[in-house]
């Protein structure tokens, strides 16, 4: 990504937080005490959530970098990683959930979910991305992501 358009991404994303925090006060200073976190293993910019993140204090405190040299890609719906992925869990075929962030080709993390097979695979719903961050939920954590992302 070349300067200008850092910059120019900056100004965008500085006015998304800006709004977002005059109706989730905190959520800003929140935002630019963890996106530091992420930049330090790589990229250019981190982007705040449409939404503000309700996990992102316990990403923080608990989150772990995951950089996979082996990834299986599933398929799924395109912006869709979240249900994708409680689609895969709810069918047998991921065994732990993944949630946070994850590093795109284009420099950028973005609010992303994943998931492991029972062999340890990462399991990919969308496009490649060159490194995760963020939580490993298991057994009872995975049906209550499940039934919070995907409600039935």
């Amino acid at each position: 990504m070349d300067p200008a358009e850092r910059e120019e991404r900056a100004r965008f994303l500085e006015s998304r937080l800006d709004g977002q925090d005059a109706t989730h006060p905190g959520w800003k200073d929140a935002w630019l005490g963890f996106a530091p976190i992420l930049l330090a293993h790589g990229g250019a910019l981190a982007v705040p959530p449409p939404e503000p993140d309700p996990l992102l204090g316990m990403i923080q405190e608990q989150g772990k970098v995951y950089a996979p040299s082996y990834v299986i890609y599933v398929g799924g719906d395109a912006s869709e990683c979240h249900r994708n992925v409680a689609a895969l869990w709810r069918s047998g075929q991921a065994t732990f959930i993944g949630t946070g962030y994850a590093l795109s080709d284009d420099e950028l993390w973005r609010e992303h979910s994943w998931a492991w097979d029972d062999e340890g695979h990462l399991l990919e719903t969308t496009t490649a991305r060159s490194c995760y961050f963020g939580l490993r939920f298991e057994q009872e954590n995975c049906q209550r992501f499940v039934d919070w992302v995907d409600p039935r």
